[in-house]
């Protein structure tokens, strides 16, 4: 430590202060041998030899003070000089001037997520969480939901590191910044883009404090892709680094779903199993969509076939409750049959008895009037004679127990009077279930039909679940926009569209849940390729209310 020469204003400062006085009376009789106080004296003037003779006694203690400490430092401590008035202290002050206070600095304290509920402000500490960003406030009033949108509000709060803490703090700046996850998408532009203040806004802002050190409130916009996932910073550091962080928010969505199960007309129903469900749920996991079950479940008279639109949608709006979820609740309806198409085909074969049971099982069309609705015509034709019709009394058929959709057709003449003489040849015309047999229809609305009827009598019992839980997956993205449906922008799935079924995907069901044929190895996931498919559609399509709400109504 070098102790230095007194300037001349020092000085004035040590004599006008009172440890100034106290020092030259102090020293006043020492002996004055250097020039230093003589020249000083001189420089004063008009003060007069009193107060040189202090100024003189002050440079003598500063010369005493420097030889201490010289000696101090070399290990002469013992050894101080034998003028000195006390013993040397144990480490020799110093008369350097005080360090300048350290410039005004300030520190984050508080971080917080913003909403309004009631007209009111409300804060709370930040929470990482999903962010069901097509949902809004609209969906369930009574109550906030700081998770329901696609924007996230903060505010956050400063105060000075020292000094004065009551003092204003306006214009003081910190600085938002937001951290996309690993694995977000790439590429995203506009507003599919995440942003301060707008969707696909600034990715960095700059605010200032108000007096009581507050920010404003500042707004943060995820992207609209599912899955991605974001932190979001606030700092004072001007390079966007450090400070307090809230998040991750990862991008979802949510829907509901509500389910009516129809009589089956023999005591019954045609439930919805719950493996079948939380089949498809889990499916549409996988595009971080959210699927929620809204109960209680509602129960429908039985209504053998539903073959058109219309008739499904009338008959099913008696039944759905909508509530303040639509139009983000899709309606799922378990029903007997949605045939709209047979085919007639023939039979003949010669008899040797009065009795035959056909060889082949066929499944019957079992709509419409008559004891036999499978009916076109049935004749007989003895030997030597001309045709006749068989009697309906005659004809009846068998069931297979594993799929009772398929029978056998029989024909029994031993009733008929005279007996026919043999041999005789039989011909039915039979109707049988066209070849595109329904287990299920979407895509017009958020009414969904699971063709359950159909689904029994066409399937064993082991193949049932595995195929409803992959038509519920299917009939959902139909309703969702795929493929090439609305709200999807148009010919947006031209890459992937089956030609020859419109609306369906081409990959096959071990690839996609879009295919178009039903079956129990059908997935109930979404293709991707590439980074396009059915999957990343559902990722990054707009599901919010402006586009629902003429989509998922009736």
């Amino acid at each position: 430590m070098d102790v230095g020469r007194l300037t001349e204003d020092q000085i004035a400062d040590l004599l006008a202060s009172d440890a100034g006085a106290a020092l030259a009376a102090g020293f006043l009789t020492r002996p004055r041998a250097s020039s230093s106080a003589e020249s000083a004296s001189s420089r004063l003037g008009s003060s007069g030899r009193d107060v040189g003779d202090a100024v003189a006694t002050i440079l003598f203690a500063e010369d005493y003070l420097r030889t201490v400490q010289t000696r101090w430092e070399g290990g002469e401590a013992a050894a101080a000089t034998s003028a000195a008035p006390a013993p040397a202290p144990s480490k020799p002050p110093t008369l350097a001037s005080p360090a300048p206070p350290p410039p005004d600095d300030i520190k984050l304290v508080e971080l917080v997520e913003v909403w309004t509920e009631s007209g009111a402000e409300k804060t709370a500490a930040p929470a990482g969480r999903k962010q069901y960003i097509n949902l809004d406030e609209k969906v369930d009033a009574a109550k906030a939901h700081r998770e329901y949108g696609r924007v996230v509000q903060f505010k956050a709060r400063a105060e000075w590191v020292s000094g004065d803490k009551s003092k204003s703090l306006a214009g003081q700046p910190l600085y938002w910044y937001s951290t996309p996850g690993g694995g977000n998408k790439t590429g995203l532009t506009g507003s599919d883009a995440e942003g301060f203040d707008s969707a696909g806004g600034a990715k960095k802002t700059t605010v200032s404090l108000d007096a009581k050190g507050w920010t404003p409130v500042v707004s943060f916009y995820p992207s609209l892709y599912g899955g991605d996932e974001f932190k979001v910073s606030v700092t004072k550091d001007g390079g966007y680094k450090g400070g307090m962080t809230a998040g991750p928010y990862k991008v979802w969505r949510m829907f509901w779903y509500h389910v009516t199960e129809m009589k089956d007309g023999s005591g019954g129903k045609f439930d919805l199993p719950a493996g079948v469900t939380s089949a498809f749920e889990a499916g549409y996991n996988t595009v971080f969509a959210e699927f929620i079950e809204k109960t209680p479940r509602t129960e429908a008279t039985h209504v053998d076939n539903l073959p058109t639109g219309t008739n499904r949608s009338d008959e099913a709006k008696n039944y759905f409750v909508a509530g303040s979820e639509a139009p983000f609740k899709c309606h799922i309806m378990t029903i007997d049959y949605a045939q709209t198409d047979n085919e007639t085909k023939t039979v003949e074969d010669t008899l040797a008895g009065l009795t035959w049971t056909s060889p082949d099982w066929f499944f019957l069309w079992k709509f419409g009037g008559g004891a036999h609705p499978w009916k076109v015509a049935a004749q007989y034709q003895p030997k030597n004679g001309s045709f006749t019709d068989i009697p309906d009394a005659a004809l009846s058929t068998s069931t297979l127990a594993t799929q009772p959709g398929f029978k056998q057709v029989k024909v029994d003449l031993s009733s008929v009077s005279p007996a026919p003489a043999r041999p005789l040849k039989i011909k039915l015309q039979i109707k049988v279930a066209g070849p595109g047999l329904a287990l299920g229809w979407g895509g017009g609305s958020h009414h969904l039909f699971l063709c359950t009827g159909a689904l029994r009598d066409s399937n064993v019992a082991a193949d049932r679940d595995p195929t409803q839980k992959s038509d519920s997956v299917h009939e959902i993205g139909h309703s969702l926009g795929l493929v090439n449906m609305p709200p999807a922008p148009a010919n947006a799935h031209d890459a992937w569209e089956d030609t020859g079924h419109t609306g369906h995907c081409k990959k096959p069901g071990t690839v996609c849940a879009m295919f178009w044929q039903s079956s129990t190895t059908r997935l109930t996931t979404f293709h991707l390729e590439g980074g396009k498919g059915c999957h990343d559609y559902l990722r990054g399509q707009d599901f919010s209310r402006s586009v629902m709400k003429d989509r998922w109504r009736d």
